[in-house]
């Protein structure tokens, strides 16, 4: 059961903070609720701002450094805020008025499930400091913090159904002047089950009418960025750059339509995220100052396919977060930048989240068996047909047996049969006996199960056997040539679907 700890900070450094804990579990109406305080603290705002400075004497953007000073002394101040900056943000949370606070996460913390710490504040400092190296977190690989401001609503919708679909992506790809961004293009073309559509340096009314022209779950964009205040800019193409603001309309259409999670992979993106925000945009990634282009390069491609892999976008954010330590040698706090906000009213959501789309098409079959393309209507028979599988791979024969309307059809041609699909150069056959069984099974054998690396026989309904055929000679002769078949086959698999007729 994956929980939610909401930690609502009103205040901020220079007047002291109070502080609301709210726990929230899955499918419970009652949450706990811890309230404590943070005192003022002036020298760590202070220390914040030592850090951002020392980070930005060099990076301005994804473009390599401006060169102001030395590289190597620079890289040896800024991890020297950095740690210092880490241990007066630990020396803060240490607080004897959180002390409450800090008690109950740190029991929430030892719990093995996934757990989201969401911090949530309308004190920009706050949301920009590093609450990631708080160490009640960074010895908890289960947990991830993400950021919000207090006004965060949910988006409300119509109930209607919905059919899965490939993931829809929008990347745009901006300007690109003294950046490669042909690495990020690559791990968006490679990711599963999704349709991308690119938009390559383009114009403003192109980004704008895809926006609201059609349905997307993901959008993306790499290259030149920067925040102005609480907002931010992109750079779109040689001469252009595009506000949230002046986008807002469309994306609010995108939200409506299913958007699930905007991705920025530029620099400086606070002021991107704080805008966005307002848009109510369940997840959004930003970078929180100017970026290395590898750096860049390499969180994208750790990122996505991890989230793609069927990681929660938590754990797979944190996962490629903390890939990128190994690179903080060459590029300090590395690791530190990438930032994940979320919409407090929504759920945190999983690759296999994504794609849904509304369909006029029943999910409920009533007393029929749901066939191989209602695939995606058909849950709760997991484990049987993991089951199933592992009895297929490991037996040349089995039976399943069970009382008319159990669901023995729908769990083999709704859910096993799925994946079978997957199994290469493979065959699926299935028929039922019928009244003439040995008519049924002649048609198998025009089949020609030798061009296959591997044959899966299907009998649904085999006690018409015995049912509808009324000659017990073709009854024992089909039953023989079965045997027969799948002794020579060493390659077939028989599956019997049979009610419980005798």
């Amino acid at each position: 059961m994956r929980k939610l700890l909401y930690l609502k900070l009103d205040g901020d450094l220079t007047s002291g903070v109070r502080v609301t804990l709210t726990i929230e579990e899955e499918n419970q109406i009652n949450h706990a609720e811890i309230t404590g305080n943070l005192p003022v603290n002036s020298t760590l705002s202070t220390v914040f701002d030592k850090w951002k400075s020392e980070y930005n004497n060099v990076y301005a953007s994804r473009i390599i450094p401006k060169g102001v000073k030395l590289v190597s002394n620079w890289r040896q101040e800024c991890h020297f805020a950095a740690t210092e900056l880490r241990s007066y943000l630990n020396q803060w949370l240490l607080s004897e008025s959180f002390r409450s606070v800090r008690d109950k996460c740190l029991q929430e913390f030892f719990a093995p499930d996934e757990l989201l710490l969401l911090i949530r504040t309308s004190s920009q400092t706050l949301l920009e400091l590093p609450w990631h190296q708080w160490d009640l977190i960074e010895r908890n690989t289960h947990i991830e913090v993400a950021l919000s401001t207090p006004d965060s609503k949910p988006i409300q919708k119509a109930k209607t159904p919905t059919l899965r679909n490939k993931v829809r992506v929008l990347a745009i790809i901006g300007n690109s002047t003294g950046i490669n961004l042909e690495k990020d293009r690559q791990i968006i073309t490679n990711l599963p089950d999704a349709e991308i559509t690119f938009l390559v340096e383009p114009q403003r009314e192109e980004i704008n009418d895809s926006l609201w022209e059609q349905p997307w779950d993901i959008l993306f964009f790499a290259g030149h960025s920067k925040t102005e205040g609480n907002s931010g800019k992109i750079y779109i193409n040689q001469n252009d750059s595009l506000s949230i603001e002046r986008l807002k309309y469309g994306l609010r259409s995108a939200v409506n339509n299913g958007l699930a999670l905007a991705v920025f992979n530029s620099c400086d993106g606070m002021g991107l995220a704080f805008e966005l925000q307002k848009l109510h945009i369940p997840q959004i990634i930003v970078m929180r100052e100017p970026v290395p282009d590898k750096v860049a390069q390499a969180f994208i491609t750790y990122f996505l396919p991890a989230f793609a892999s069927g990681k929660s976008i938590y754990m797979a954010e944190r996962e490629a977060r903390e890939k990128l330590l190994v690179l903080e040698d060459e590029f300090p706090c590395a690791s530190w930048l990438p930032a994940i906000f979320q919409n407090p009213a929504t759920q945190p959501y999983y690759w296999q989240d994504l794609g849904r789309r509304p369909t006029n098409k029943s999910p409920y079959r009533g007393l029929f068996a749901f066939r191989e393309e209602d695939a995606q209507f058909f849950f709760g028979r997991e484990d049987f047909t993991d089951k199933l599988l592992e009895a297929i791979h490991n037996k040349p024969l089995v039976a399943i047996i069970g009382s008319s309307g159990s669901g023995k059809s729908s769990v083999i041609f709704a859910s096993l049969i799925p994946h079978l699909r997957k199994i290469s150069n493979s065959r699926i056959i299935n028929f039922r006996p019928s009244s003439e069984p040995l008519y049924a099974f002649e048609n198998i054998l025009l089949e020609h199960l030798e061009n296959y690396k591997k044959a899966f026989i299907i009998i649904d309904q085999f006690e018409e056997l015995y049912t509808l055929c009324q000659n017990a000679q073709e009854r024992q002769l089909f039953i023989d040539k079965l045997l027969t078949l799948v002794k020579k086959k060493i390659i077939l698999h028989l599956l019997l679907l049979s009610g419980q007729i005798f």
